[in-house]
């Protein structure tokens, strides 16, 4: 298939482009044809990536849940969100991340 097909290809109109958050500016013209495949893409969904350790008075884990964050301050926000009323442990894998003090 050569250039004339791509050329053919119709360009997304600027309606279509703000529904997307991406204007005209953005997408990559090559060859006589377009790239378009980055302003469409959407990012994946964050898998669940940390662990919520929820602490009994005696220090023992009472119950854990997951979360899913892209770092370990959003992490820590996401568990200070919880308001929980025990103190907290995050984990990453093996890595303690930090404790989070019993919501008042």
């Amino acid at each position: 298939m050569g250039s004339a097909w791509r050329n053919a290809l119709p360009m997304p109109g600027r309606d279509e482009l703000a529904a997307h958050g991406r204007s005209p500016s953005s997408m990559t013209i090559t060859g006589g044809g377009m790239s378009v495949h980055h302003c469409f893409e959407a990012e994946p969904p964050l898998e669940p990536n940390y662990t919520v350790y929820v602490l009994g008075p005696d220090g023992k884990v009472r119950r854990a849940e997951w979360i899913a964050a892209a770092s370990d301050a959003d992490a820590l926000a996401a568990v200070r969100a919880l308001h929980c009323a025990s103190e907290c442990e995050l984990w990453q894998r093996n890595r303690r991340v930090g404790r989070v003090p019993p919501s008042a």
